[in-house]
Formats: structure tokens, C-alpha cells, sequence
């Protein structure tokens, strides 16, 4: 397909002032100083390469005090630290423990403590360049203005008896106050628990001890109705209320009863007897409940326990004598309530039973049913809940220890493949809830979130949670041994082509629906997790990203992407969202073949895009406008260097294959230059003058004052790469660009003043010849009264005889982007942040989330 050029109608002039028929901007304003991070932009020769490649690097570094995100708003040299909120005394850590889980005997942990002062530990910077940056052998000291963070952790000897335990070797975390809440709800003022039910479970919970064998208090804290799941925040929160109590009860009381450890050893015999029997049949009441409260304990057990409490907890049944409790012949659906043998002496870590239980359920079982539907949610909820001890940890030491994600990472790695695979089809095909699973709660999940999901995506609480659960799993970074969670995402093949070489490469590949996954990616983009999920398919697996760009129809991806940045930057809101999201369409502009087919596109007016009206634009075009209003928009307000540098980045990739530039694009292109060029020679010309009052120097020996001036390199570096776009099309591509040079001939003095800079004279240089020469044959063709066909003519007849050869062939500027190693840090906070609001779990305040800021607050 052919891009056709509208024809706007254009009020009449002299040939030498053209009128700037797309008009300009009512909204725009001068652009205010940007961040201090800088790029750099390399040298420009006349090498032999004509293609100038250069990396986009995000380096993200935590430090103790706080999170140096690319959205953090800076002024001044250095990079800001976000503070943190105050929080609760329930989440404040008041100390570092240091300890060796011991076991001795009888099976039962104990604990050696010793409290140190942890070390402080210097803020971190953050820098974003697109030189290269040294390599892992370059043992130099880093360069001014890189980044680099240490943690020291303290060290203190133990003395152990006894055998070790068969516990992860997880370093422990300091000790968290018990919560304390303002208000806890009676059972009369809430929804989940009956009075029944909440004074059974506060007996549980006392310090009195109850075997199984005690039907009567067992089978009336798990028989009955199903306790209902929340569907809202509120709701979360109302639940967490009513059951502290309880939780701190079990914590404080569950070393000397034991009464979780029945309960989970009971869950553990449903587990088991429903994966013998390859999940066919549905889940009981009393499993579900059993499932429910597990879950709550743990929950309260990560929120206020170190990692060695929360290991004590889950073992101290090993000292409990279950002979006359427990069954080899476990029935799921048996009147009397017993334990499975098998479960009971298992030697494995009961968390690790658990895990394990919980990763077959997500691979293998089935959701088919109201029950099994709730099941599998609740199934996930605690997975996601033990997961959850990053929250309460500093960044840098959540790769330190996190007793059930070092259990996940060591021993359950094998689970990786089936786990990514099943998770991902669910947010795929997004199964709703079935039949009246939860009554009026779903009905209110669905009234509430149908308006935050595009048209005709049903609501999926299953497919959102999985979504949750499967970015979790794949941003861990575990310092021993490999995340084979986000290995598995590089193995997915598409199931729709059978390619028998392809397979025998790679023998442990994962079959999933690539069109499937497109799909649904291309309907929920404006979700995070579609973001945050599309990120590594697009720069981990070569096969969907093969997949993505040999396809016909990207504007199905290109148009949601650019409507969720246009919107998230009028709005001001959810800067991480919008760095993804810019991220995204760099890596697709690194396609030369795709950039090429987005010139040809013509895609009809959208109504979100209200800058200006369009008729019709081709994909690249509108691109090109919604990058230059995003760079716009950070220069006036965000002061964020990685969105622009990211912006820009795209802008230079698209340049070469710009062809039948629209009018209203190459008018915005144009005036968008000038605009920074006369920011750039104002800052200039002030930092010049104030240069000059200083006598005290002389003039030969004062430093250029742009040389260190934050918002002087960041319009220089804009002013750069904007003149190595124009050049890149006025030498590759001019002919088939006319309404570009009607652009150029209208604002041509906004070249001309830089024609003997230092920096920009080489890059004006391909620019002042072609409004030269196209001047030139305006003058010649002696247009009286010229109209705008009158214009356009001249400059099509002229570009006929126009020649390359003409111009001083330069480089190409190609950026390509590319991961650093620390990325993983800002992708674990964003990705809790995500599960924080979206999880439908309370979660008190984080360390981790307070140190990640969500977003920048508008500037005055």
C-alpha cells in the first residue's frame, strides 16, 4: 500500500515566506530544563560503516534510602532520591538478625540470634547513555557519573549443635513488630466469616491444643459454606481487619499447640489425594477452607516473622505425635477427618511440600467448576503470598534470602516450563468465573473492573492473577543460582507452525499460541501486566519476536500502544507504565522492514489524539507525533531523561525509512526543531554572558559553560539527534519527502544559525544545500502570486533533478536497545507495585514499594 499525501489547503505568500499551514501548537510551551542524565552522542565521520550503531542502556541502582528510578523527577547534577513514607511500626525493621537454622534430633529448628547494626550504605546514582558501557573484566574505577551500589551485609559467627537442617541456607531478616490496625471488625459487621466460624478459628487459634482427632472443632472450622474470596481492595482490607487477631494469635501460639501444622498437614492430604487421583472430581469444602486459612496464616507469618520464625512454624509438627491420627488410605470425601501417612512422614521441608502441591495444581488442575475455580484462585493467592517476603525487604538483600523463594529457585526449579506455560494461557484465554462462584462478588469484580479492560475483554480474575503470578516468578534475580522461571520464557515456540528442525534444536521448547497471545496482548495493552508481559517475550524470545514482525497488520499492536502513551502523558500518571511502553516500540523499530511498512500504512483520524485534527495518517506518522508530543510534554513538566532519550531513540530508527511524509507530520517535525534550537542558543547565550561577568577569570582560561550545564546538554543532545533525522531523510530519501522541504524552506533560518557551530555545523551541512538548492529553483521559476499547488509543483519538478552526490554522505544513526544486568531491580518494584494494587490481597506498607515511585508529581 501506497502512503497518499493529503493535499491541505494553504493560504497564499511570497515564495520566500511560506506559510506553516499545519499551524502551530496552542498548548505548546517553552520547555523547562531537563533531567541531568545525559546521553552522548558519538563522533560523526565519514567512515566506510555507514551505519552508526549505538546502544540504549537503563542502569537502575537502590540504594538503602531509596530507589533512583528513570521516573524520579531531578534538578541539579545528581539523580534524586525518592524518600520513603513513613510507615507503620508493624512493617518498621528495628534490627538485623543473623542466624543458623539448626535442627536437632527430634527434627525441631532452633535458632542461634545475634543482633548487628546493618551497615550504611552510600545513595546511588542513575544513568542512561547510549555509549557503550566497559565490560565485566574492566576492573577501573567507574566513570564520573556511573553508577554503582553496595550493601553490607553484617557477618556473625554461630556456634551450632546438632546436624544442620535441610533449610535453604537463606540469610535471615530482621525482626518486624507485630501490626496494629485501627479497627478490627466484628463478625456481625462483615460478610466472610459467620460468628461460627470466627470463634472457632479464634479457638484454633488459642493456646490450646487440638488434634485431628477433635472432630467436633475441625469440622466445624472447615464444614459448611465456602468463605468467599474478596473481589475488591476494600474488601481485602475488611478481611485482613477481621483476622488479625486470629493471625497474631497463631503466631504467638503455634510453637506451643501446633494447630497450623495440623491444618496444613491436613490441606497437604487433600493435595496429595487429588493429584493421585490426576485432579478428576472437584475439590471439598473442607479443603477449601483448609486452603483459605493456610493462607491467612502465612500471610500473617511473612508479615511480621523473620525467614527462621517462618521456617520454625511450618516444621513444628516434627515434635508432634500423629501415629493415632493419621491413615494410609486417605479419602477426600471420609466422615471422620484423618491425616495421610504418607504426607505426616515425609522428610521433605513442609513448605516445600506445599510448593510443590501448589505447582501441580497451577500446571495440572482443572477450573472447569465453581469450586475448582476458587480453588485454583486461592491456589494462587498463596503462592503469591509466599512469594510475597520481598515486600519487607530492601531491595538489595531480596536476592539475599527469601526462605520460600529460595525453596522455589532451588529445589522446584523443574516445575519452571509447565508453570510459565499454563500461567500464560490463562491470561490468554482468560477464563471467567463460573456459574454463581461467588454470588454478588463477582458480580461487583466484573461491574468494577469491565470499565478498566477494552471493549469486549470479559472480565477474568483467574487470567489477572495468573498474569500477576507469572511476572513475579520471571523478575526474580536469585544470586546462587539461575531463574529458570525466566529461562522458560525464552523457550516458547509457536504451536501453529510445525517446524520439525526447529524442534529438534531445541528439545525442552514450550508450545503456546502465538497468534493467541498477540491477540490478547493487542486487547489488554493498556493493562500493566500486558506491558510488563509482552517485555520479555519481545527481548528474550527470538521466536515470537520473529513472530511480531513478520506479521501484516502492526498497527493491531502499534495503535493501543501509542494511544496508552498519549493518554498516560496527558494524564501525568504511571510513569513506568509509559517507559515499558516506549521501550516496546523501540524494540519493534529496530526492524528496518517493519519502520518501512509504517510509512505505508495510512490509518484512518483517531479520536483520542485531539493535538491537532487528522484527516488520515500513516502509522508512521501519528508515531512521530505522539513521540515528539511525549518529549514535548517531559521537557515542560517530567524532567525525566529515559523517556526522551527512549523517544529520540525512535525517532533516529524510523528516520531513514521516512517516505510520503504527511504535511501536519513534516510541519511538527520541523517546528518542534526550531523550538529546542532556540531554547538551546538561549541557554547558551545566558550561560555565555554570566561566563563573561566573571573577571576574576580570563576570558582563554574560563571553561565553556556549557559543558557542564544539565539543561544546555539535554537541548543539545535533542537538537543533535533532531538534525540527524532531517539528514538521514534529505539524504536517503528526499525525493519521495516534498512536504518536508516545503518545511525546511519555511523555517530555514532556524539552520542557518548554526552553520559554523562546532557541534552541529558538519549535520547542517547535507540541510543548507538542499534549502539551497530548492530556493534556488522557487527563485528561478519566478511564482508572482504563487498558491500552494504553485509551491508544490516546483519542488516535485525539482526533485527530479536532484542528485545525491550533492551531499556529503554520512553515517547512519541506528540505536539498538539493550538490558543491563541491574534492570532486574526496577522490574521486581514495578512488578510488586502491580501485584500491590491489582492482587486483590491487603498489603501493609513496603519498604520496596515506599523506595519505587509510582508517580512523578506535576512541577509547577
Amino acid at each position: 500500500m501506497t502512503a497518499e499525501r493529503p493535499t491541505p489547503e494553504r493560504a497564499t505568500g511570497s515564495v520566500i515566506d511560506l506559510v506553516d499551514f499545519a499551524g502551530k501548537d496552542p498548548r505548546t510551551k517553552t520547555a523547562s530544563p531537563a533531567s541531568t542524565t545525559t546521553v552522548l552522542w558519538g563522533d560523526h565521520g565519514n567512515s566506510g560503516d555507514l551505519t552508526d550503531t549505538r546502544t540504549v542502556r537503563h542502569v537502575r541502582k537502590i540504594s538503602q534510602g531509596g530507589i533512583s528510578t528513570p521516573f524520579a523527577s531531578q534538578k541539579g547534577k545528581g539523580t534524586q532520591q525518592v524518600p520513603q513514607r513513613a510507615r507503620t511500626p508493624s512493617r518498621d525493621r528495628l534490627q538485623t538478625e543473623t542466624a543458623t537454622i539448626i535442627r536437632g534430633e527430634s527434627g525441631r529448628s532452633t535458632s542461634q540470634e545475634r543482633s548487628n547494626v546493618p551497615s550504611s550504605t552510600p545513595p546511588a546514582t542513575s544513568t542512561l547513555s547510549s555509549v557503550p558501557e566497559p565490560s565485566s573484566g574492566d576492573t577501573s574505577s567507574p566513570a564520573e557519573g556511573q553508577a554503582q551500589a553496595t550493601v553490607s551485609l553484617p557477618s556473625s559467627s554461630q556456634d551450632a549443635s546438632g546436624p544442620l537442617s535441610s533449610s535453604p541456607k537463606t540469610p535471615s531478616s530482621p525482626t518486624r513488630r507485630p501490626s496494629t490496625l485501627p479497627h478490627v471488625r466484628t463478625p456481625a459487621d462483615n460478610r466472610y466469616l459467620s460468628s461460627r466460624h470466627y470463634a472457632t478459628f479464634s479457638q484454633i487459634a488459642s493456646n490450646q491444643c487440638y488434634s485431628i482427632d477433635n472432630q467436633t472443632i475441625w469440622q466445624s472450622a472447615l464444614s459448611g459454606d465456602r468463605l468467599p474470596q474478596p473481589q475488591t481492595s476494600q474488601e481485602a482490607l475488611d478481611l485482613e481487619m477481621l483476622t488479625l487477631q486470629i493471625g497474631q494469635s497463631f503466631t504467638q501460639n503455634n510453637p506451643m499447640t501446633g494447630n497450623f501444622n495440623v491444618l496444613l498437614l491436613y490441606l497437604l492430604s487433600h493435595m496429595r489425594f487429588m493429584r493421585v487421583m490426576a485432579y478428576d472430581g472437584t475439590w471439598t469444602v473442607e479443603a477449601y477452607n483448609a486452603l483459605f486459612l493456610v493462607r491467612l496464616c502465612t500471610k500473617h507469618f511473612v508479615d511480621s516473622l523473620t525467614q527462621i520464625q517462618i521456617h520454625e512454624q511450618f516444621e513444628m509438627d516434627r515434635t508432634l505425635s500423629l501415629k493415632s491420627q493419621t491413615t494410609s488410605q486417605f479419602k477426600s470425601d471420609q466422615a471422620q477427618m484423618a491425616l495421610d501417612s504418607h504426607v505426616v512422614h515425609d522428610k521433605r521441608l513442609r513448605a516445600q511440600q506445599l510448593l510443590e502441591e501448589l505447582f501441580h495444581i497451577i500446571i495440572y488442575a482443572d477450573a472447569s467448576t465453581a469450586i475448582n475455580y476458587d480453588f485454583y484462585m486461592e491456589a494462587m493467592n498463596l503462592l503469591i503470598v509466599m512469594c510475597s517476603a520481598q515486600l519487607y525487604q530492601p531491595l538489595s538483600s531480596a536476592v539475599e534470602g527469601s526462605y520460600f523463594m529460595d525453596i522455589v529457585m532451588d529445589r522446584l526449579s523443574h516445575f519452571a516450563g509447565g508453570a510459565m506455560q499454563r500461567l500464560l494461557m490463562n491470561f490468554v484465554h482468560r477464563p471467567p468465573p463460573v456459574g454463581s462462584s461467588g454470588g454478588m462478588l463477582y458480580s461487583a469484580y466484573s461491574y468494577l473492573f469491565a470499565t478498566k479492560k477494552p471493549e469486549g475483554a470479559a472480565p477474568s480474575p483467574l487470567g489477572d492473577k495468573s498474569a500477576i503470578l507469572f511476572l513475579i516468578l520471571s523478575a526474580q534475580n536469585p544470586k546462587h543460582f539461575a531463574n529458570e522461571f525466566k529461562e522458560a520464557i525464552k523457550r516458547f515456540q509457536d504451536s501453529n507452525v510445525s517446524d520439525s528442525s526447529q524442534m529438534a534444536e531445541d528439545d525442552h521448547s514450550i508450545n503456546v499460541s502465538f497468534r493467541h497471545v498477540y491477540q490478547t496482548l493487542c486487547s489488554n495493552i493498556s493493562s500493566e501486566e500486558a506491558g510488563l508481559i509482552l517485555y520479555p517475550l519481545l527481548l528474550h524470545n527470538r521466536s515470537f519476536r520473529s513472530y511480531m514482525l513478520s506479521r501484516t497488520d502492526p498497527e493491531g499492536l502499534l495503535l493501543p500502544i501509542l494511544r496508552q502513551i498519549y493518554e498516560l502523558v496527558e494524564q501525568r500518571m504511571n510513569y513506568p507504565q509509559l517507559y515499558i511502553l516506549l521501550v516496546l516500540i523501540l524494540l519493534l523499530s529496530q526492524d528496518d522492514v517493519l519502520t518501512d511498512s509504517m510509512q505505508r500504512i495510512i490509518i484512518p483520524a483517531q479520536p483520542w489524539y485531539t493535538e491537532r485534527v487528522l484527516k488520515s495518517v500513516s502509522l508512521g506518522g501519528l508515531t512521530i507525533l505522539v513521540l515528539i508530543r511525549c518529549i514535548q510534554a517531559n521537557l515542560s513538566t517530567f524532567k525525566d531523561t529515559y523517556s526522551h532519550t527512549v523517544c529520540v531513540a525512535i525517532l533516529a530508527n524510523m528516520a531513514r525509512n521516512i517516505s510520503g511524509i504527511q504535511s501536519i507530520v513534516a510541519q511538527r517535525v520541523v517546528s518542534f526543531y526550531d523550538m529546542v534550537a532556540k531554547r538551546y542558543l538561549k541557554l547558551t547565550g545566558q550561560l555565555a554572558r554570566e561566563s563573561s561577568e566573571d573577571v576574576s577569570t580570563p576570558i582563554s582560561a574560563q571553561p565553556d559553560p556549557s559543558e557542564d550545564d544539565p539543561d544546555t546538554i539535554i537541548y543539545g543532545d535533542l537538537v543533535a539527534v533532531l538534525l540527524e533525522m532531517i539528514n538521514s531523510v534529505v539524504t536517503y530519501s528526499i525525493k519521495h519527502n516534498p512536504e518536508l522541504v516545503y518545511a525546511l524552506l519555511h523555517k530555514r533560518e532556524a539552520f542557518a544559525q548554526f552553520k559554523l557551530h562546532p557541534r552541529f555545523g558538519d549535520l547542517v551541512e547535507n540541510i543548507d544545500r538542499v534549502i539551497s538548492y530548492f530556493h534556488d529553483k522557487l527563485l528561478e521559476a519566478d511564482l508572482k502570486m504563487p498558491s500552494a499547488a504553485d509551491v508544490a509543483g516546483v519542488i516535485d519538478r525539482a526533485s527530479k533533478t536532484w542528485s545525491i552526490s550533492k551531499l556529503k554522505v554520512i553515517s547512519v544513526l541506528k540505536f539498538h536497545y539493550e538490558e543491563d544486568a541491574n534492570d532486574w531491580q526496577f522490574l521486581m518494584s514495578y512488578i510488586w507495585t502491580c501485584a500491590h494494587k491489582h492482587s486483590i490481597i491487603y498489603w501493609g506498607p513496603s519498604p520496596l514499594i515506599d523506595s519505587f515511585q509510582l508517580d512523578i508529581p506535576a512541577l509547577a
